[in-house]
């Protein structure tokens, strides 16, 4: 998925004020710069070439002026169980 920095969507196409908490994403993003921001205020930014994992919950947007290029591997409901991962953000 290509998103362009002067979009203002975040990178699951879905309007930063209007947009519900995303689900679990594996991916690996080749190129640009991303913000990922999860409901207890935690942030965090991967700049490319860098593998990806985002809980549940999260929030996501491009940043700087260059687009972001981000492949997901999806198993819609599945992603969490086949890849191992929590269901949602948490500190342990």
């Amino acid at each position: 998925m290509i998103v362009h920095p002067a979009h203002p969507k975040s990178l699951h196409v879905s309007s930063w004020s209007s947009v519900s908490r995303l689900t679990v994403r594996v991916g690996f993003l080749a190129r640009g710069r991303a913000k990922v921001e999860f409901p207890d205020g935690c942030t965090c930014e991967y700049i490319a070439p860098a593998a990806d994992v985002l809980e549940a919950g999260h929030r996501d947007w491009v940043v700087g002026s260059e687009s972001a290029v981000l492949v997901e591997v999806d198993f819609r409901d599945e992603t969490s169980k086949r890849g191992g991962l929590p269901a949602e953000h948490r500190h342990e």
